[in-house]
């Protein structure tokens, strides 16, 4: 286990690495409904109806539940497609297309990438796993299908495919993100911010700071990300043993991409990609912004 304390007496402003990797961003514009950005379509308007919550893959397949409406999948070559007719409270998608959905009372489960509901028929098509009966009241997945859950008094469980669920802590955090290989990062009110690793082991980042909540991030190499207020957007790398300023203000929300670039959605000025320059994704701030994910 190992420990690093922020200290912010040198903090340098970098931006970061430039690579030539399509990225994919979906977002919630107000009332205007569902939208996304990829670099081979521009801005689309994939719905006028909000979702109640969504996520996007990395090759652009976007997952959503509508009130009243059941939860769909999104993908170019088939439009909308059906999954369930019952709403998702939340839902998450991995790098193979594979949909996940907690459904209150009944638990979380995983729609495989081949599933449909044909509402003609009333008959659901392809694979559907029961990961846990127990309902999470968050849930986040990584680009490979792990999940990072948290239950009301039961604290943060990582669920592998393969593994039983894993305890991480007992303990209420605040926020959480997950990355590759089961390393969740987690922060704690008033405590500061953890890099919790499959094994069982755990990283200090950050004691007496805590990162504003829709601000961490994990890349596939274990780098965490995370905003504070008034100080900017920091990124952990060696299990804390060495952190750098990235961004000299705070976004609302903000996530890896599959190639290691920060998406950032800020109050008043729009959602923007930071990859070695900085581009506008969406002229507007979103409501709520979806990345997909490091690979």
């Amino acid at each position: 286990m190992k420990s690093a304390q922020l200290r912010m007496g040198r903090p340098r402003l970098e931006v970061l690495e430039d690579r030539a990797v399509p990225t994919a961003v979906a977002a919630t514009l107000g009332t205007a409904g569902l939208f996304r950005f990829t670099d081979g379509g521009g801005v689309q308007q994939l719905t006028p109806i909000t979702p109640q919550s969504f996520a996007i893959s990395q090759d652009g397949t976007v997952a959503a539940s509508f009130a009243g409406l059941g939860t769909w999948r999104f993908r170019d070559n088939t439009g909308w497609q059906m999954l369930t007719p019952i709403t998702a409270t939340q839902v998450g998608i991995d790098a193979r297309d594979r949909v996940f959905a907690d459904f209150t009372g009944a638990g979380l489960f995983r729609f495989d990438s081949n599933a449909n509901f044909n509402s003609g028929t009333g008959s659901f098509n392809g694979g559907l796993t029961n990961l846990t009966f127990f309902t999470p009241s968050q849930f986040k997945v990584s680009h490979d299908g792990d999940v990072a859950a948290t239950f009301t008094g039961g604290g943060l469980f990582l669920l592998r495919d393969g593994h039983g669920p894993r305890l991480l802590t007992p303990f209420p955090v605040q926020d959480f993100a997950i990355g590759d290989d089961g390393n969740v990062a987690a922060s704690f009110t008033n405590v500061g911010l953890f890099l919790f690793h499959d094994d069982g082991d755990y990283d200090r980042l950050v004691l007496g700071f805590t990162p504003t909540v829709g601000t961490l991030a994990v890349n596939g190499d274990g780098n965490v990300a995370a905003g504070f207020a008034g100080l900017g957007v920091f990124e952990f790398e060696d299990q804390g043993e060495n952190f750098h300023r990235v961004l000299p203000f705070n976004p609302q929300q903000e996530f890896f991409t599959h190639d290691d670039n920060l998406v950032a959605n800020f109050t008043g000025l729009g959602v923007f990609e930071f990859n070695g320059s900085i581009r506008q994704l969406f002229p507007a701030t979103a409501t709520q912004i979806a990345v997909g994910q490091e690979s």
